[in-house]
This record gives C-alpha cells, structure tokens and sequence, in this order.
C-alpha cells in the first residue's frame, strides 16, 4: 500500500509523519506505513469535512511554556513574546490574562472563601 496515493495532502502528511515514528521504534518499514494510512484513514472518517483545530503543543509544554510568557512577561512587549514562541497576538493576550489570575488567586485570598452565606 502506497501512502502517496491515499488522498489529501493532510492525511498522506500523517500517514507518513505516523509511518516513520514507528518504523523509529522498530516496527517494519511495510507494517509501520501499512499502520499509518490505517490511523489517516480512520482519522478521516471520524473527522472528515469538519474544521479541527490541532494545538501546536502538548498540555505539560504549553503550561510550561505559559510560564516562561508570564516570567518575560514585562507588561507591554506582547509583540514580542508572540514572535519569540510563534503565537499570535491574541494568544499572547490571553495566556497573560489568565497567569495573571492565578497569580492574584495565589497570592491573594477570597474574600468570601471562609464565609458561610447559609448561616442564620
């Protein structure tokens, strides 16, 4: 089964992208490309036609990375740190937005936390 020719571009990139990792993890080349049009072809049946957003990065790198924004963060070179880790702006807004509250959560306590509204 040859990959160049199972259908568009994304599925054929995935199929060979899935192919050679397990063909590094030693599974032969044949079964590992056989494998990989399998998944591209499931992955087109189960989300075929529909718009998929697929995250740059994995959950524990995009927190770390959420991190080093916040700690570079010097309160107006959005631009900047959007450029250095390939984000968009709004991204960047949005990343700083939301350390910001888990800053201030941290270090600052609910008022209401210990406040018992059921009390007569």
């Amino acid at each position: 089964m040859s990959i160049s020719n199972q259908g568009p571009e994304l599925l054929d990139n995935l199929a060979q992208h899935i192919a050679s990792e397990l063909a590094n993890a030693d599974i032969a080349p044949d079964k590992a490309e056989l494998i990989g049009c399998i998944i591209a072809d499931r992955i087109s049946l189960e989300w075929g036609g529909q718009l998929v957003y697929v995250p740059k990065d994995h959950a524990a790198r995009t927190s770390k990375m959420h991190q080093q924004i916040w700690e570079e963060f010097k309160g107006r070179n959005y631009p900047e740190l959007a450029r250095k880790y390939n984000l968009s702006l709004p991204w960047v807004y949005a990343v700083i937005k939301r350390m910001q509250k888990q800053h201030i959560k941290r270090i600052q306590p609910d008022l209401f936390d210990d406040y018992n509204f059921n009390a007569e």
